[in-house]
């Protein structure tokens, strides 16, 4: 199978190393906290909320 040339530069799949699951790990968890840096931010009034919930 001949390769071809790569038509799309910015994939990030061509850039990621299969070789190396927990590189290839930190790679797309650096990607994923650049995109949405407070996705993982702990919102302290509804976990206090959830907790009251589940003690009742």
């Amino acid at each position: 199978m001949a390769s071809t040339p790569n038509t799309f530069p910015d994939t990030p799949w061509l850039i990621i190393p299969g070789g190396s699951k927990p590189t290839a790990r930190a790679i797309v968890a650096d990607q994923l906290m650049a995109l949405a840096p407070d996705y993982l931010s702990e919102d302290t009034g509804t976990l206090n909320a959830y907790r009251a919930m589940l003690s009742q």
